[in-house]
């Protein structure tokens, strides 16, 4: 990144402050061979400008979601060429919100599916207390961390915990679903 880019990026974050920006950069604003070589000079104008909720970054061609100086770091997928079967090729259908984003991976090679987790933060936002939320990880768990078939985790679920709502939503998604899942 120039001296003039990053004179002109100082000079319209502090425009932008009254709401949440994101930031796109092709490398990686990281110390790695290959990433953004004044990457430490990009993160220390970031730092003044708490705004800046998330930078997307591709050149890596790795699909990963992180986090660098409180701030969300997205390492978008190749698009063309990967260099490992183990990452995705496609791209990110990014939807921003005032309160988030939600980023959908549109995969057409390499792996297409990751397993990674549930999303406690947007359970939160949502309104689930630590309880509900502790009733969805167990649901997750036997879904997907049990090795029971599916027909026997959601039977599991429906006579354990299918009486609270939150899991009574979690079965309806599975029943409903005429697609099938990924486990």
């Amino acid at each position: 990144m120039s001296l003039a880019q990053r004179a002109w990026l100082a000079g319209w974050l502090p425009t932008v402050a009254d709401r949440p920006a994101v930031l796109f950069v092709h490398h990686p604003p990281t110390d790695e061979d290959g990433d953004l070589l004044d990457g430490d000079r990009l993160l220390a104008l970031l730092r003044a400008n708490a705004h800046v909720k998330a930078v997307f970054h591709g050149h890596a061609h790795v699909w990963a979601l992180g986090r660098l100086d409180g701030r969300h770091l997205v390492s978008l997928p190749a698009v063309g060429y990967s260099f490992s079967d183990a990452q995705p090729v496609g791209w990110v259908d990014a939807r921003f919100r005032s309160d988030g984003a939600t980023l959908t991976l549109r995969a057409v090679a390499g792996n297409r599916a990751e397993l990674a987790g549930l999303n406690t933060v947007g359970m939160q936002r949502a309104g689930l207390n630590e309880e509900q939320i502790g009733r969805v990880k167990e649901a997750y768990r036997v879904v997907f961390r049990s090795g029971l078939a599916l027909k026997e985790a959601l039977a599991q679920l429906q006579s354990s915990l299918g009486s609270h709502p939150e899991i009574a939503h979690f079965l309806r998604f599975f029943q409903g679903s005429e697609r099938g899942i990924t486990r």
